[in-house]
């Protein structure tokens, strides 16, 4: 699901993490391997209920194509002023038909 919400200018969405009580990953300076850092961090997650990322939004795309579909994570995203926060939290649907993340 891909939200845009009207959050304060005044924060960042690092400090929107904070006070989500999110600790993410900041890739927002990886553009090679990204996907596979992503997905790495993503299987290392091990009882965690959720894993966030900083990303630049215009990598949403891709995120989006190679791990927002189906798999045992669903994928929420707040994008801002170039950067997105992408949070995904596992699912309780147990129908990942194509075994993708």
């Amino acid at each position: 699901m891909l939200e845009n919400p009207s959050l304060s200018t005044a924060r960042t969405l690092a400090e929107e993490a904070t006070g989500r009580g999110l600790t993410p990953h900041d890739l927002r300076t990886t553009a090679c391997g990204l996907i596979p850092k992503m997905h790495a961090l993503l299987m290392a997650a091990g009882e965690a209920r959720s894993v966030s990322f900083l990303a630049h939004a215009h990598m949403l795309h891709e995120i989006t194509n190679a791990l927002g579909s189906g798999g045992g994570w669903e994928m929420t995203v707040l994008a801002r002023d170039g950067e997105a926060l992408i949070v995904f939290t596992k699912s309780e649907r147990h129908d990942d038909l194509l075994h993708l993340v």
